[in-house]
């Protein structure tokens, strides 16, 4: 009767998988590589504590993700099923052609940063992952440089959505900061 078991079975004869897991810059390394693949219309790179996703040139005036920037979200998503410890900012961008309101494009930038919030909740990402969502309209010297990318014909570039996909210790660090400029004076 025992002769009829197939081998594999009996976790003596199992074969032991001897490669380790792949460490966190290891597997932040091949996800930058391999998003980096992914269309036009978007940008990976690696920053100080994760990885920054630009997915850019929405239509004017409107906040629908394109469909090229699914793949991507794609990848976000299982990036982030991978990495359980990472956590996800949310910043919308609008530029100066798509309201002379600064009001309407606040909304508008808050709308974009809503539409890949929601993007990332179809793919499974789970609500505790994603720590914060911001439309920061066009602010400062962003202003400026989409002044001048519209003169250029970039505009586009400036009607985006950035996702950081960030370790938790990143985010101490950034807190410390925020307390210790409140702290000089500084409006944060």
């Amino acid at each position: 009767m025992l002769r009829n078991r197939p081998v594999g079975i009996n976790p003596v004869h199992t074969p032991v998988n001897t490669t380790p897991p792949p460490s966190k810059a290891e597997e932040t390394r091949r996800f930058v590589e391999s998003a980096n693949r992914l269309g036009t219309h978007v940008q990976w790179w690696e920053v100080p504590g994760g990885v920054k996703l630009k997915l850019f040139d929405f239509a004017q005036g409107d906040a629908h993700v394109r469909a090229d920037h699914g793949p991507a979200l794609d990848d976000a998503a299982a990036f982030l099923a991978v990495s359980p410890w990472r956590r996800v900012w949310i910043i919308g961008n609008a530029d100066t052609l798509e309201s002379k309101n600064e009001k309407t494009l606040d909304w508008l930038s808050l709308r974009r940063a809503q539409r890949v919030w929601d993007q990332l909740a179809k793919r499974k990402v789970p609500k505790s992952q994603i720590i914060a969502m911001n439309g920061h309209g066009v602010m400062g010297a962003g202003a400026a440089i989409a002044a001048a990318a519209t003169k250029r014909g970039d505009a586009g570039q400036y009607r985006m959505v950035e996702v950081l996909l960030m370790n938790m210790t990143i985010q101490r660090v950034m807190e410390e900061q925020k307390a210790s400029l409140k702290a000089r004076g500084y409006e944060v």
